[in-house]
């Protein structure tokens, strides 16, 4: 059991195209290794991603539903623990969507699945598979406020719950 700040992770994205059928960016990320790795908050290593994202937004007052498809590649860092072997590079998705209850607040549900980092052979750490829920809420025109929680539904592949504040 432990309980801390985990590695912080930034990101940023770059839109590829736009039509009717939606968006598709390219978003690339950065985990910088805040966490404790002695307390397994943290691995101790920069990681780094590289994915593909589809969007589905309505346009303005056009509808309530947007949907959203993400996937790509991982490649992690070197870790000091010396009992933990490493993999070079894993994958991810993820898939959610939303649902917009007033023009300013959308409800939000999203899964996830990630390789695992580690090479043990144990069944509860060959990957993750997470249930995320919140709430985004726009301030102004070019902000928005996202709350919510992620809660591990493939029991002790990943963090029991995580909570999200995103500007």
């Amino acid at each position: 059991d432990a309980g801390g700040l985990g590695d912080i992770r930034l990101s940023a994205g770059y839109r590829l195209r736009q039509d009717a059928a939606g968006s598709l960016s390219l978003r690339a990320a950065v985990e910088l290794p805040t966490g404790d790795e002695e307390e397994l908050t943290g691995n101790g290593a920069t990681d780094y991603s590289l994915g593909l994202a589809w969007e589905r937004a309505p346009a303005d007052g056009a509808g309530r539903w947007s949907a959203y498809v993400i996937a790509g590649v991982i490649r992690f860092g070197e870790t000091d623990l010396p009992a933990l072997e490493t993999r070079d590079f894993g994958g991810w998705v993820q898939a959610g969507a939303g649902w917009r209850v007033t023009q300013r607040i959308e409800l939000l549900g999203q899964l996830q699945a990630a390789s695992s980092p580690l090479d043990t052979g144990l069944d509860a750490w060959g990957g993750s598979l997470m249930l995320a829920l919140g709430a985004g809420i726009d301030i102004g025109r070019h902000y928005r406020l996202q709350l919510g929680f992620t809660e591990d539904i493939d029991v002790e592949t990943s963090p029991d719950i995580t909570f999200m504040l995103r500007l």
